[in-house]
């Protein structure tokens, strides 16, 4: 399958829509037990971070990872 040059977006079956800031956001990609993708990529509006509070949030898809074991 060629798929270069397009986004490959990952089905999230649990996931919930999360106002993170790019740093928090940064934590679950680093983490690698989520699957994270921007809601809307084209969001000009920025509202409040949920976990830090900062006012450049941005509307993410979260959700975990199927298979990934929980310390």
């Amino acid at each position: 399958m060629n798929t270069k040059g397009k986004k490959r977006y990952i089905p999230l079956e649990n996931g919930d829509v999360r106002t993170l800031c790019t740093r928090c956001a940064q934590k679950y990609y680093d983490s690698g037990d989520f699957h994270i993708l921007r809601v809307n990529p084209f969001q000009t509006t920025e509202e409040p971070c949920q976990i830090c509070r900062s006012i450049h949030g941005r509307d993410y898809m979260v959700g975990e990872k199927k298979g990934v074991l929980r310390k």
